[in-house]
């Protein structure tokens, strides 16, 4: 039975996906820093969530790259 061993090719690869997820992760949070920029420009303490629930679609839709599609389990309030 041989070592598992760490190679050139691995450390190459990994150098690869490490370059790849920086530069995805980058261009992903662009809509979600002018949004975010927007939201501090445009609101106050007072309204912030007025601020949040008008800009909900938005919102979703910068955060949705980042989405790992776990959700939380309903609790007794999520009942109708």
């Amino acid at each position: 039975m041989s070592r598992e061993r760490w190679t050139h090719e691995d450390e190459r690869m990994l150098a690869s996906l490490v370059e790849r997820k920086n530069r995805v992760t980058a261009a992903n949070m662009v809509p979600l820093v002018k949004l975010a920029e927007e939201l501090i420009k445009e609101t106050t303490a007072g309204n912030l969530a007025e601020a949040l629930a008008a800009t909900a679609e938005e919102l979703r839709d910068a955060l949705e790259p980042f989405d790992s599609g776990i959700r939380v389990a309903p609790n007794e309030w999520d009942k109708p």
